[in-house]
């Protein structure tokens, strides 16, 4: 009978250690979950305080050079440029919506033909009629790129280029437009310009 006891006291100890191997283990699986919930707290608020300054100071800026800054810069002056790029292989979609574009601020009398100075570039040359698209074309004018850009950024001016990524940027007194075909035939500022 003794080793009888002598057996159960073993099992007893062994069980007493499992359970307080158990226990430890136990303690240090809540342990890490509440730092992993801790962590993700901290984390969640961090990303929620990023997002809201970044979408504050981004809307602050948005609206700074909104469209609206530019449309009321564009229809105040005197003078408008439009500028096509003639370097791609969709000069006819970036002509078109220059066109839709003219024809639109003509048409609800935006602007005159006459203060509309009509710009195409390529790499190396620039062609423009140098007192607007209301005279008869008798004279083009002829100019470096640069020039060109710079005689365009004495005013508002819309600029109309051909990318493979659909993009406007908009500034107090410039308007980049750059799209695919499909972008450019649609010339959806063409008919929010007006």
């Amino acid at each position: 009978m003794p080793d009888v006891k002598h057996t159960k006291n073993k099992s007893a100890a062994k069980s007493q250690k499992d359970a307080a191997a158990r226990g430890k283990e136990s303690a240090a699986k809540a342990a890490t979950k509440k730092y992993i919930v801790v962590a993700s707290a901290i984390l969640l608020l961090i990303i929620l305080f990023s997002a809201f300054y970044f979408g504050y100071r981004g809307a602050g800026a948005k609206s700074k050079y909104g469209f609206s800054t530019f449309q009321s810069n564009f229809d105040a002056s005197s003078n408008v440029s439009i500028v096509v790029d003639y370097n791609s292989s969709a000069f006819q979609y970036e002509i078109g919506c220059a066109t839709n574009i003219i024809y639109n601020l003509v048409s609800s009398r935006i602007k005159n033909s006459a203060s509309i100075t009509f710009f195409v570039i390529n790499s190396t040359n620039c062609t423009y009629l140098q007192n607007g698209l209301g005279k008869i074309a008798k004279n083009y004018s002829y100019a470096s790129p640069a020039a060109c850009i710079d005689i365009a950024q004495k005013h508002p001016a819309i600029f109309i280029n051909s990318s493979a990524v659909n993009n406007t940027v908009i500034k107090p007194n410039a308007l980049y437009i750059s799209g695919n075909d499909d972008f450019l035939k649609q010339c959806g500022i063409a008919s929010i310009i007006k």
